[in-house]
């Protein structure tokens, strides 16, 4: 069924209840930031999220996610976008929505989440892309610091998170649904980028 407007249009209470929800849930599951294996190759492009690409990320990547969950995330990076403060981007292949990952300024530091890659596409570089591509989008906007968050049982995300040059920071308790559970932040200082170097999507 379409993806009717009023179901994207939530109260903002609501609307930052649900993205919390959906972003703890990720902390927990996302298992596909994986070691790039050996693979023939892939190609892919980056590009800024679009609130029509709910139906092909909740098919390809959140089947466990309603299509109003999926937009709620989305309709958060189309707000980010508008005031200049973070963007999401997905990952498309074959004219289709395949990973997606977002990006949020704060006050404190930039923090990338809700990193996510179709389950067939795994460990093939995807996720290390958009991590890499969200960088440098937190350096043009002007972020020196940048964090992502891991839960504690799922070493391989934090392991790939250190390789690409991330430390731990701080350690947070948070009930991820099976009780209180340790969620690690890792941080990376980021450089500020020259005024002539905006950030650019890969083709």
């Amino acid at each position: 069924m379409p993806l009717s407007p009023p179901n994207l249009l939530m109260q903002r209470s609501l609307l930052d209840k649900a993205v919390a929800f959906v972003r703890l849930y990720f902390l927990r599951n996302d298992m596909e930031i994986t070691e790039p294996k050996a693979h023939p190759s892939l190609v892919f492009a980056l590009r800024p999220a679009q609130l029509t690409d709910a139906f092909a990320l909740q098919r390809n990547c959140w089947p466990q996610r309603t299509l109003e969950q999926v937009g709620v995330v989305l309709q958060q990076a189309e707000r980010l976008a508008q005031q200049k403060r973070g963007l999401g981007v997905v990952a498309e292949r074959d004219g289709e929505a395949c990973a997606f990952g977002l990006l949020a300024l704060f006050p404190r530091a930039a923090e990338i989440s809700d990193l996510i890659v179709s389950a067939e596409l795994r460990g093939r570089g995807i996720g290390t892309a958009l991590i890499a591509f969200l960088t440098q989008e937190a350096q043009r906007l002007g972020a020196t610091c940048l964090e992502i968050g891991v839960a504690e049982s799922n070493p391989r995300a934090r392991a790939l998170y250190q390789r690409l040059g991330f430390v731990e920071a701080r350690a947070i308790q948070v009930d991820l649904g099976e009780g209180p559970e340790t969620v690690w932040y890792l941080a990376k200082t980021l450089d500020t980028p020259s005024a002539h170097q905006p950030a650019v999507l890969p083709l």
